[in-house]
């Protein structure tokens, strides 16, 4: 077999599925009873699609890679050279941080005002409201939308380009009058940002920034 992949079959599947991570995993789905050989020739059958989506995630690896070592951030999706030490300083040319919570402070400081300010113009370009907005440190998510309009933000948002910030923006504003991620959901997205799909296709780009710091 040319692919070393993860196997994992359940009772409710009906056919074989695949999967590719942004580390270049393979991960197949496939029905109980499904022979390891027609997993497989299924495997092979996409090979031509596996081959394509495993140089992207290569290439995507390798222009992230002194970001991914800890020797750059990225603002605004430029990567700006990032040392440690012992007082805080931003520039267009260096960070400087003291602890990852520094590195939040200067972010929100420095871009978190950018953010906010599309916020205010989009909320008031699509009429859809909220009673608050903030910065939040997540691990596994961008951001969230209560009941009370609250919406909270991943500060390492603010790291990602400006065109994401749009459709996360866009997502969680929707997330004001559907407080879900049905069908009524995404056609309020696809209402004010048409293109949403690709945006959202391009922030899996980034998905690795999520969990770091």
């Amino acid at each position: 077999m040319k692919y070393e992949y993860v196997l994992k079959r359940s009772a409710r599947r009906k056919s074989i599925g695949i999967s590719l991570l942004t580390d270049n995993t393979i991960v197949v789905s496939a029905p109980l009873k499904t022979a390891v050989a027609d997993i497989e020739k299924f495997i092979t059958e996409k090979s031509a699609w596996l081959d394509k989506h495993i140089a992207i995630n290569d290439g995507i690896d390798n222009r992230f890679s002194a970001v991914k070592e800890g020797k750059a951030v990225l603002v605004k999706g430029n990567p700006v050279d990032l040392i440690k030490g012992n007082k805080n300083s931003f520039s267009s040319g260096l960070i400087v941080f003291t602890s990852p919570e520094g590195l939040k402070k200067m972010l929100v400081k420095n871009v978190g005002g950018e953010f906010f300010s599309m916020l205010d113009e989009i909320s008031k370009a699509t009429g859809l409201r909220f009673s608050k907005a903030a910065f939040r440190s997540y691990k596994s998510r961008w951001g969230c939308c209560n009941r009370k309009k609250e919406l909270y933000f991943n500060y390492k948002l603010l790291m990602l380009p400006q065109d994401i910030w749009v459709y996360l923006i866009v997502h969680e504003l929707s997330h004001t009058l559907h407080m879900n991620h049905s069908a009524s959901f995404w056609n309020c997205v696809a209402s004010y940002l048409p293109d949403y799909k690709a945006r959202r296709k391009k922030l899996r780009e980034y998905s690795f920034v999520c969990s770091m710091y």
